[in-house]
């Protein structure tokens, strides 16, 4: 029955909000996403809400973004700068939805950054992040943030205009931070 569709995509659905179509986590490294239309198959499923993938150091299908670079291997893994104001826009089942948001973040070769962290309008932490060689892990509660369909994380930090041909740039580019992880978890997630 229409239904009961489920529909594979190898790049963003275009149709799914119109449809009505929960998005289906894709494994960590995967490049396709899978959309469950409502009907009998969505209803047996979980939905997975992204709980403890890493989002923002690549490109991810469901996941609307604005202000990172291209990403970059950094340490033997990969992230992305910001260029000072990034977002990240997720889609999360409201019936399942996430309590705790996980950054990990550095700033390398320079003094530090201000640096303040939204999730759907609400400030979780605005403070100065010192430059580190490793990443800063820093995990935020979301218990106080309204949270329906979607959850939006931004990240506005201190930019500086680098001269340095870092992955392969061409020409200078602004820098905020740089992300190596942004995850969405609960409080029983093992390893937490």
């Amino acid at each position: 029955e229409p239904g009961s569709q489920v529909v594979i995509s190898g790049q963003d659905w275009s149709q799914a909000s119109r449809l009505s179509a929960q998005l289906v986590l894709p494994q960590e490294g995967e490049d396709f996403a899978l959309w469950l239309l409502p009907g009998e198959v969505r209803s047996r499923l979980p939905i997975v809400a992204w709980q403890g993938v890493n989002l923002g150091t690549r490109p991810r299908l469901g996941v609307k973004e604005t202000g990172f670079h291209p990403w970059e291997w950094f340490d033997a893994a990969p992230a992305r700068w910001t260029n000072g104001a990034a977002s990240l826009q997720v889609l999360v089942d409201p019936g399942n939805p996430p309590q705790l948001l996980e950054l990990e973040a550095i700033v390398p070769g320079r003094e530090g950054a201000n640096l303040e962290v939204l999730a759907n309008g609400v400030v979780l932490w605005q403070d100065w992040l010192p430059a580190h060689p490793w990443p800063e892990s820093m995990t935020f509660s979301l218990a106080d943030v309204p949270i329906g369909e979607a959850l939006v994380i931004e990240l506005n930090s201190d930019a500086d205009t680098s001269d340095e041909d870092t992955a392969g740039a061409q020409e200078p580019r602004t820098l905020g931070i740089m992300v190596r992880g942004i995850r969405l978890k609960r409080l029983d997630d093992p390893g937490r």
